[in-house]
């Protein structure tokens, strides 16, 4: 299986700082029950990467949430609330919220988006998630210090219930067993 390498670059570690800073900004504002998930823009998505367009794995679907994705976080200042499924669908003119979830599975996969943070309330409910999205996909070391879940994450999305998200990360694990 892959190997943790000890380099990290300096723009992932200050990365990591921003969306600690950011989440607890978040923190000390929020005082609903609702999940709030937050969408941070690294910065090299200052414009449409050439490498989304270009990647054949990734169906036009998946560019194009990425696309509103962007945007959205673009509008917020690179740092905004991220938009619910059913949003991101009706944005993006997708018919199902369903098809969104796979997208973003598909694009964590990828790693075009990190999950940087999660926190939970009592009980184990999930309380809020900070992602990250990405102008090309991530170094995996990267990833692995961004998300310490990421490697699990695709073991479990081996069993998810569409077969292209199965697809995509069984392609990625045995890529990263190389």
């Amino acid at each position: 299986m892959y190997e943790r390498s000890v380099y990290i670059r300096p723009e992932t570690r200050a990365l990591k700082r921003s969306v600690s800073a950011a989440v607890a900004r978040r923190k000390r504002r929020y005082h609903g029950t609702q999940s709030i998930a937050l969408l941070l823009l690294e910065s090299n998505c200052l414009e449409l990467p050439s490498m989304l367009i270009e990647d054949t794995v990734l169906e036009p679907v998946d560019k194009v949430i990425w696309l509103v994705m962007m945007i959205s976080a673009r509008r917020g200042g690179g740092n905004a609330a991220l938009p619910t499924l059913v949003e991101l669908a009706s944005i993006a003119n997708v018919a199902a919220r369903d098809t969104v979830s796979r997208t973003l599975s598909i694009l964590r996969c990828r790693r075009w988006l990190t999950v940087c943070h999660t926190s939970y309330r009592k009980g184990g409910r999930q309380k809020g998630s900070a992602y990250t999205l990405h102008g090309r996909p991530l170094p995996v070391a990267d990833t692995l210090y961004l998300d310490p879940d990421y490697l699990e994450f695709l073991e479990k999305s081996t069993g998810h219930g569409h077969a292209r998200v199965q697809k995509v990360a069984c392609d990625v694990l045995g890529q990263l067993s190389n």
